[in-house]
């Protein structure tokens, strides 16, 4: 079975400083590649025959230039290649329908590396991964993982992905632990259920239900955070309003707006991973205890739509409860709903036999 493993770690000073440089350099990889498809559809759009598109390649090298790019000659040509072979992928992605067309990046949601076999090497301690990084010729450091006992990977993953956020580094990458994966495709599994009474079948399933004040509510059990979660969770709420006034009264651009700006962003970090877990808890209790889970079909995007303006036979502008409707969108957020979807499907598709 494929397992996954995250974990944050702390690199020194030059190695930090070494990451985020080529962490920059990926982005600009990405951003290049984006801008490059942008202009290349427009020019096709108004100078070519209907239907002539431009061609989509992981080719990176000419956006090295020693006058207008002099910083993308220091970082490894593997680093530029497997940034544009994201890019590539992810229009792979497009063409099929599972997402949408590449867009530009930043520092928000573009801030990680892929770090392929020529980058890095692994040595096993006991419980203790050494991970060097950098190519052979030219490593920046190394860094010490250790494992939870009995997640000990058994060999070397074939890529490590490196992630900055706002207060942590992050090291991600998956193996094979030797499991089985049920694997059950969803006709066999509907032709299994049909073996079944309509009685037996009342008594496998397991209905769920979700809301803003109980995340998650089946016919004998109730999952919710605790209630320090919840006063931690209260007391950021009010810590990041405090800081979201600070900084509208400081200067963009200053050095003290770009410290409450991370500050903000470091609230939100841990408020997110508070949710994660709680969602990665309830969902492995709901699986181990369940055999058919049935949930609704909410429309999570029209759920949190803002509220329409309305007008009157005058054509004057009325209220419409748009501050009702904002705080109800922003506790249904604040919750998370969708996430419990991705979870529960990624559970039971990895839960051993």
């Amino acid at each position: 079975m494929l397992t996954g493993i995250r974990t944050h770690f702390n690199p020194e000073p030059g190695m930090a400083q070494t990451l985020s440089q080529w962490i920059g350099c990926a982005r600009v990889i990405y951003n290049a590649k984006c801008d490059e498809d942008r202009y290349l559809r427009k020019f096709a759009s108004k100078y070519l025959p209907i239907g002539t598109f431009p061609e989509i390649n992981k080719a990176s090298s000419h956006f090295k230039d020693p006058e207008l790019t002099p910083w993308l000659s220091n970082c490894p040509s593997q680093i530029l290649r497997n940034s544009a072979t994201i890019w590539a992928n992810t229009y792979g992605r497009f063409f099929k329908g599972l997402g949408g067309r590449p867009q530009r990046k930043t520092k928000a949601n573009g801030n990680y590396i892929w770090l392929t076999k020529e980058l890095f090497r692994v040595r096993w301690e006991n419980s203790m991964c050494l991970l060097t990084i950098g190519t052979l010729a030219n490593p920046i450091g190394m860094v010490r993982v250790k494992w939870n006992k009995g997640r000990i990977p058994k060999q070397i993953p074939n890529s490590v992905w490196i992630r900055k956020t706002a207060h942590r580094w992050y090291l991600s990458f998956s193996y094979d632990d030797g499991n089985q994966v049920r694997g059950v495709l969803p006709q066999d599994h509907l032709e299994h259920l049909k073996r079944f009474s309509q009685a037996e079948l009342e008594e496998m399933i397991t209905p769920v239900d979700r809301g803003v004040a109980k995340p998650l509510h089946t016919h004998n059990a109730i999952y919710a955070m605790t209630r320090s979660e919840k006063q931690k969770m209260a007391d950021r709420e009010c810590k990041l309003m405090r800081y979201q006034r600070k900084m509208a009264r400081q200067s963009k651009g200053s050095q003290r707006r770009k410290k409450t700006i991370q500050r903000i962003a470091r609230i939100h970090e841990k408020s997110a991973n508070v949710r994660d877990n709680f969602w990665h808890q309830s969902t492995r209790a709901l699986v181990d205890n369940s055999q058919v889970v049935v949930i609704e079909n909410l429309q999570l995007k029209n759920m949190t739509r803002r509220a329409k303006p309305k007008q009157d036979e005058q054509g004057r502008w009325i209220k419409n409860g748009a501050a009702a409707k904002s705080g109800l969108n922003k506790a249904i957020l604040n919750v998370a709903l969708g996430r419990f979807e991705v979870l529960l499907n990624t559970q039971s598709a990895h839960s051993p036999c």
